[in-house]
């Protein structure tokens, strides 16, 4: 985590310190029906997340708070930092309430462990989605999370996790292999078993599938073998994979779930949960369906197919997070080269790159948007976005500050022709980029985090 954290209140906001109140009022007691009109979606697309909306500033607050930290800049200062909007987060979770009532959020922890994040979540009473036993360790030992409120949602625990999980009591865990039970056996007996399935990850950008998840002609043997150790297996969990592109993806998923739960039940098994695994669309990856259509299938199909006494979760990460972060890094040094075509491309060098919060980029094949903060040492204001979007434009490459030619932020950058000490801000950096960070490569630290919330006057 970052070793440089400062808060910022909200002008409007009563206290001196940012904090996280739980604005029970706000939740809606049901979800919109589809033919209402949508504030937050149209057309397919989401109004204010778009991740290739140029014209639009960040949140006012946000905005503001760049700016003052640019404004204060000295030699001595960050190169790079980040805006997390608390408020944001906040916002999100009134969305999932609004579409999903019935769906219980178990934040998926590896997206983003940011300690005030989680304490916001934590106030929020949402459930919380760990891999580890790291994971788990600071929602139960400091933050004071009931372990009901934990799935070990890791189809291949070490053994130590396991033993961790027994002794604070987390009892819900998949499996999708008899080894697993195996083990589980051994060290956690009393554990309650959500069996993961394998799903068609075709039409989302990761294939989660091609690690996890049993195959539907093996249900049967696992649920005998958890049977015959006396394993109680409780539910059926999947994935559909990073960046849905299709809300259809999680009709197949529900099916197959359907069929497990059936065969569960007919060998003994009491069935009680059904887990939706994550790949609720956030922000940051183009061409993926938005949240409010995948709702509008899951509510449909959960209805239909799951009972109201089943008791239905789902382990979302980039949707809570990935809006809620803003990254600000100045140019440290530009060169300028010819293309074979004799055009003329821009090397922007920057203070963050793939080893650090932009770790993401190679594996997931993500092309991030930078946008301009100041041009010639000047601050862009929202009446300068007219002018600016009419100036010459260059075909630029962005890289990060280490020696190694991996660390290449974007390839396709269109920008003006910037100077050394000039800065860009990344929107949608919340997810999957603390968290994978390399903390020390070359000695180049993450960026710092000053905290915000946007949520007063709520």
């Amino acid at each position: 985590m970052p070793s440089d954290a400062d808060t910022i209140d909200a002008p409007s906001s009563p206290t001196g310190q940012v904090n996280f109140p739980i604005h029970k009022a706000f939740l809606p007691e049901s979800p919109p029906s589809s033919k209402e009109k949508d504030t937050t979606a149209t057309n397919g697309k989401s109004l204010d997340r778009s991740p290739s909306s140029k014209d639009a500033l960040p949140e006012p607050m946000v905005y503001q708070t760049m700016q003052q930290k640019i404004e204060k800049w000295s030699d001595g200062d960050d190169e790079c930092f980040t805006v997390c909007d608390l408020g944001d987060v906040y916002r999100q979770h009134v969305r999932w309430k609004t579409h999903l009532p019935r769906v219980e959020p178990f934040y998926a922890v590896k997206c983003n462990d940011d300690p005030q994040v989680l304490k916001l979540l934590v106030s929020l009473g949402i459930g919380f989605d760990c891999a580890s036993k790291f994971e788990m360790q600071p929602l139960l030992e400091q933050l004071q999370v009931h372990p009901s409120r934990i799935v070990f949602a890791n189809p291949a625990k070490p053994v130590t996790h396991i033993q961790y999980a027994a002794k604070h009591h987390v009892s819900l865990m998949t499996f999708d292999n008899i080894d697993e039970l195996y083990k589980i056996k051994e060290s956690y007996p009393e554990a309650e078993l959500i069996l993961r399935i394998f799903t068609d990850n075709s039409k989302a950008y990761s294939n989660v599938s091609a690690k996890f998840g049993a195959h539907m002609e093996s249900v049967d043997g696992l649920l005998m073998k958890a049977r015959e150790l006396e394993l109680p297996v409780v539910g059926v969990s999947f994935h559909i994979g990073t960046g849905c592109m299709d809300a259809s993806a999680f009709t197949d998923a529900l099916s197959s779930a359907r069929s497990v739960f059936d065969q569960a039940a007919s060998m003994g098994h009491n069935m009680t949960i059904l887990d939706l695994g994550g790949g609720f669309p956030g922000v940051g990856l183009e061409g993926q369906t938005t949240f409010e259509n995948v709702a509008n299938v899951l509510r449909e199909q959960l209805d239909s197919l799951f009972p109201p006494h089943i008791r239905v979760i789902a382990e979302p990460g980039r949707f809570y997070v990935s809006t809620a972060f803003t990254t600000c890094t100045r140019i440290m040094a530009k060169r300028s080269t010819l293309t074979p075509q004799k055009q003329k491309h821009i090397m922007y060098y920057t203070l963050d790159g793939v080893f650090g919060l932009f770790g993401g980029v190679p594996a997931k094949n993500l092309s991030p948007v930078a946008k301009v903060m100041t041009r010639n040492g000047k601050l862009i204001q929202a009446q300068d976005m007219i002018a600016l979007e009419h100036e010459p434009k260059y075909e630029c490459s962005i890289w990060g500050p280490t020696c190694t030619p991996y660390d290449c932020i974007t390839q396709t950058a269109k920008l003006p022709d910037l100077q050394v000490g000039d800065w860009l801000y990344w929107p949608h950096m919340g997810a999957y980029t603390y968290a994978i960070a390399s903390h020390g490569f070359s000695g180049f630290t993450v960026p710092s985090i000053t905290y915000v919330d946007t949520s007063y006057p709520f």
